[in-house]
């Protein structure tokens, strides 16, 4: 029953979503006005996969304020409350080769609890990006405003604790 109900409210939302960005709109008085057509940014694209990833996964609480990340592709992992973020296998060490796209349901003003990522020089082998802005060793993005997407990726060699943001 709770997936028909996901399943019809989802259908609903792509429904009114299409008709708004077709620029087809219908008034109280049945007359129907073009507005003129816009690209969408990635931005907008971001925000409507979170909402639409949101509708679509039943364990995401929609009431509160929990839920700021979304993985969208690797093994990192958002807590049971939503309110976190975290490397692969934390708080054990992370593996090799792994990569990691986090979208963001908005801005948030990142909180590095732990943080311990091969270190070197412009971070050009394991990394967290936010903002473009590559970190590693121990000094993670805290309290940096993220925007748009974090970035995750180990290289082959060298691992550290990982990460929980």
């Amino acid at each position: 029953m709770q997936k028909l109900l996901l399943a019809s409210v989802f259908s609903t939302k792509v429904a009114t979503i299409s008709s708004t960005l077709s620029g087809n709109h219908q008034h109280k008085q049945g007359w129907a006005r073009r507005t003129p057509k816009v690209a969408p940014t990635s931005q907008s694209l971001q925000r409507a996969r979170a909402l639409t990833k949101s509708i679509l996964l039943p364990q995401l609480d929609l009431t509160s304020d929990s839920g700021f990340f979304i993985v969208d592709a690797g093994l990192c992992t958002v807590t049971a409350d939503g309110d976190c973020v975290q490397s692969p296998n934390y708080p054990q060490p992370y593996g090799e080769s792994e990569a990691c796209d986090i979208a963001l349901a908005s801005p948030i003003v990142l909180n590095v609890l732990s943080f311990d990522v091969e270190l070197f020089p412009s971070c050009i082998y394991d990394f967290v990006q936010v903002n473009g802005q590559k970190y590693c060793g121990t000094e993670g993005p805290d309290g940096v405003t993220a925007e748009g997407q974090i970035l995750w990726r180990s290289d082959t060699a060298f691992s550290g604790a990982g990460w929980k943001i």
